[in-house]
């Protein structure tokens, strides 16, 4: 859908795990990456919240991946920060990632980690350990957004992997 700011915005139920029986905790997990050409270097940055308070910013980079192994890696590395039994809201412009995690994710897992056509998933580990953290989670959404923080955290995951020496 397209809002009012004419940012593209679109949320998707990933995972209900259990029944909400007391207040849980929110988490809202915001991701970018920016990779140099030929996948060189891939800096990925993220930022976690609860609620309205941030709670930090990670960023790293890694060379020789490209932006989508990025994404995940650092989604890893966040969901490692959020307490189990946390409601998971996870914010990028990816599209790969939002499709993986509100469209794919069950029935890859479902298929043996195989696509419909029977060839196996891209990035099949990096995939299973958000899986198994996601898993421990109450419920989670993807949403594909484009917007100020998410061009924010793309200008440090830029800065992330310009320092790597080349």
């Amino acid at each position: 859908m397209l809002l009012d700011d004419g940012f593209s915005c679109y949320t998707m139920l990933v995972i209900n795990n259990t029944p909400r029986k007391h207040m849980t905790r929110q988490f809202r997990i915001t991701i970018a990456a920016s990779a140099l050409k030929s996948s060189v270097a891939t800096g990925w940055a993220a930022s976690i919240s609860e609620g309205f308070d941030t709670m930090g910013e990670l960023s790293d980079w890694e060379p020789s991946i490209t932006m989508n192994e990025a994404l995940l890696t650092g989604i890893i590395r966040c969901l490692l920060e959020v307490p189990v039994g946390s409601e998971v809201e996870i914010i990028s412009n990816n599209a790969y990632i939002i499709d993986g995690l509100g469209k794919y994710l069950l029935v890859w897992r479902s298929n043996g980690w195989r696509k419909s056509d029977g060839k196996p998933i891209a990035h099949k580990e990096l995939w299973q350990q958000v899986d198994a953290l996601l898993l421990s989670q109450q419920a989670i959404k993807a949403t594909y957004q484009d917007d100020g923080l998410v061009r924010q955290l793309f200008k440090i995951a830029k800065t992330a992997r310009t320092k790597m020496d080349l």
